[in-house]
């Protein structure tokens, strides 16, 4: 059985998001813009083809998808 992994900078991308709760601290954490975050955040849903955040009245919410990818996202990153 062959897997096919989402690539790693978007990875990168979703666990600061995920750690921030927001593309622009986690956009300047990276050095990225924060259309740049956004659009390789997109990318991994894309891939994934989940919706890991939903835009809240106080900025982004975790999805039950994103929580569960964070846990191995972070442990894969580590």
């Amino acid at each position: 059985m062959k897997y096919k992994l989402p690539p790693l900078a978007p990875l990168r991308v979703f666990e600061s998001i995920y750690r921030h709760g927001s593309i622009r601290k986690a956009a300047d954490e990276l050095c990225l813009t924060p259309q740049a975050a956004s659009q390789q955040l997109k990318q991994l849903e894309g891939a994934l083809d989940v919706q890991l955040f939903e835009r809240g009245a106080r900025g982004l919410v975790a999805s039950a998808d994103a929580e569960v990818l964070y846990r191995y996202v972070e442990q894969g990153l580590d």
